[in-house]
């Protein structure tokens, strides 16, 4: 199945979690949030959050600045 993650497309395993779909793709998990069309999924949900064809992943990182 396809799925863009951060407007880059990739194929995909059907009923992969979003954590699976994204630990390739990160370095570190630390201070980042994970959305899926526009919503953002609990961090207690990535590893159970099922992906579906067309979905859109968008990873949100902290950075620090002013």
């Amino acid at each position: 199945m396809q799925v863009t993650i951060n407007k880059t497309p990739h194929d995909l395993p059907a009923g992969i979690s979003l954590l699976e779909a994204i630990s390739p793709v990160v370095a570190t998990l630390d201070h980042t949030a994970l959305a899926v069309n526009h919503r953002v999924i609990p961090r207690d949900a990535w590893a159970t959050h099922q992906l579906c064809e067309g979905d859109a992943v968008t990873i949100i990182t902290a950075a620090m600045g002013g």
